[in-house]
């Protein structure tokens, strides 16, 4: 606005004299809504539509709040979010409407249109759950008519050059705008490029369309235009971490940005919880993301319970921990093996070479379950494995170098030294074959094991992790650097919560997210459910052979497979693992 023009007097700076907010939306002469907007609702459209310079608002006599540019509402479904967009709108609109020379106002030229724009991901979406209500709303308000003409996916207001569209994700919407507000509607349904990456979906169109790429081109159309402008962006969240919750986690702490969370019935108190109870029934994860805006780590995930996972994975102290958990994980000198029992191990190597999981897990018991058995009429006990975890860790290379693979095979043979008993040492055989060559001369029994290629093992750890039936699992959080802050991450639970089931044909992680010590737990447990239950003397190592399992270790080397006996029932199950401490 030039200086001149500034200082003009409010009726020459004003057609119309706006009236206040809570005016607007509830008198007669304007949107007149029956009962308002809920709390948050009128906040959200309050801090969002203050699209005049401060000087102006304090001459009005309104609250002059906070310039934010950037609004983030991560409310849950049937929240009224569209409907909270079309009232911004409409709001915004009004507002220039009301003054005299918007253009002026903003120092564009005459003949330059002010656009206003809700990007949504469909053009169903965008027509159907926007636009429709939007243009009723503009038609039937007084305070517009005479103004307002209605197109197929846009309005304007002909004689002030103010214009709103409707744009969808495939449209081109944002070409030629001179946008002061552009709403980005249900933003979570736009998938990030590394998803649309990830997906294949690698036309030269794909980037362009991504969540990042409508968000910049929105942002940058808006900041280059519109000091006062103003970004919006609505949806419930789709998994933990996605494109919407990153946003509201990076501008909650910002102070030029305003960020809502609340679940539908927070927002709006016409929909209750108990309302909602069907939806709950059927699908708890799904009803958890949509409407209580808490979802579990991915759309897909393989753990949709959360609690499960942080219940068998316990936090511990770094005194309480048997390993120094640095870049070389190491064994503290009081930790060794207080049990009788045949352990697993397997190791995953990294691809990228910055990272390799190991996991040591042994069968400690079994549960015994009551089962109908057609053949004898009656019920009886069906012994289910108790799989018990020694450890799960990981070495990472340092920044700009890669693991130090003679470090990992000494970790390996030092668990044996511990009195480790390893009946099994897998591999996932990515850049193994040279390890698995030298352990096997160190006389380990090794093997390949891959828990890419099916679903198996994971679909087996997660039968031991929902049935209670996988033990032992404490974990020390590791600092990890985010976002330039150290903060304590419990690994395994990380990884576990972000695994994506790929249509029951493979499990991945999501996109930024890793699963090394994940795969490594699944594979060390399918090795411990391959293996049984065996329980050693450890007074003479003497043999009391199973009636049908003995063959199996024939190959029996070094004292690596020490002989033992077969187990069918729960036998001296340890009760605690001092050397894991007690959380």
């Amino acid at each position: 606005m030039d200086a001149d023009y500034k200082q003009n007097s409010l009726d020459e700076l004003f057609d119309v004299n706006p009236v206040p907010l809570d005016e607007f939306l509830e008198g007669e002469k304007y949107l007149h809504l029956r009962g308002g907007l809920s709390g948050e609702q009128f906040k959200a459209v309050k801090v969002s539509t203050q699209i005049y310079y401060p000087e102006l608002v304090d001459r009005v006599g309104w609250d002059v709040l906070p310039n934010f540019n950037e609004s983030v509402l991560l409310w849950g479904k049937g929240s009224g979010k569209d409907f909270v967009s079309a009232v911004m709108l409409a709001r915004i609109s009004y507002l220039l409407l009301c003054l005299n020379d918007p253009q002026r106002y903003y120092g564009k030229a005459a003949v330059t249109a002010i656009d206003m724009i809700n990007m949504a991901f469909s053009s169903q979406q965008a027509q159907a759950n926007f636009f429709e209500p939007f243009a009723a709303m503009c038609e039937e308000a007084d305070c517009f008519k005479g103004q307002v003409k209605i197109k197929r996916d846009f309005l304007s207001f002909p004689k002030k050059r103010i214009r709103a569209f409707s744009g969808h994700s495939f449209g081109g919407a944002v070409e030629g705008k001179n946008l002061i507000v552009g709403v980005l509607d249900e933003i979570a349904e736009f998938k990030t490029q590394k998803e649309l990456e990830m997906s294949g979906r690698r036309s030269i169109r794909a980037p362009k369309y991504s969540a990042e790429a409508v968000y910049d081109v929105i942002r940058s159309s808006v900041d280059s235009r519109f000091s006062t402008g103003k970004v919006i962006l609505l949806s419930y969240p789709r998994y933990k971490g996605d494109f919407i919750m990153e946003m509201y986690d990076r501008d909650s702490v910002d102070e030029n940005a305003y960020a809502s969370k609340g679940a539908t019935w927070d927002v709006n108190p016409t929909v209750t919880e108990e309302s909602l109870a069907i939806e709950k029934r059927r699908n708890p994860e799904r009803f958890q993301a949509k409407y209580n805006v808490n979802p579990a780590a991915s759309e897909d995930s393989f753990f949709k319970n959360e609690n499960v996972l942080k219940e068998t994975f316990p936090v511990i102290t770094e005194e309480q921990s048997p390993i120094y958990d640095d870049l070389a994980p190491r064994f503290k000198p009081w930790f060794k093996c207080n049990h009788q029992f045949l352990c697993s191990m397997h190791v995953d190597l990294s691809k990228s070479k910055c990272r390799a999981g190991i996991a040591l897990t042994h069968q400690s018991g079994t549960y015994n379950n009551k089962v109908y058995d057609n053949t004898i009429g009656g019920y009886v006990d069906e012994g289910l494995p108790i799989i018990t975890i020694d450890y799960i860790t990981s070495f990472e290379a340092p920044v700009a170098g890669e693991i130090d693979y003679e470090k990992v095979r000494e970790f390996i043979k030092e668990t044996r030294n511990r009195g480790f008993r390893i009946g099994v040492l897998s591999f996932d055989g990515f850049q193994s074959v040279d390890m698995m060559q030298h352990l096997t001369k160190a006389g380990f029994q090794v093997a390949y094991r891959s828990v890419d290629r099916t679903t198996v093992a994971y679909d087996d750890l997660k039968t031991l992790l929902y049935e209670g039936r996988l033990t032992g699992g404490y974990v020390m959080p590791r600092s990890l650097v985010i976002n330039g802050q150290k903060k304590p991450i419990n690994v395994i639970v990380e990884e576990l919560e972000s695994l994506i089931d790929l249509k029951g044909k493979k499990i991945v992680h999501r996109v930024g997210g890793s699963k090394d010590e994940a795969d490594a737990l699944a594979g060390a447990t399918q090795g411990s459910l391959e293996l049984g239950l065996w329980r050693f003397d450890d007074v003479n190592m003497s043999v009391e052979k199973a009636s049908d399992s003995v063959n199996r270790f024939d190959a029996m080397r070094n004292n690596v497979i020490i002989p033992g006996h077969r187990q069918d029932e729960l036998f001296n199950q340890p009760g605690n693992f001092n050397y894991r401490g007690t959380p």
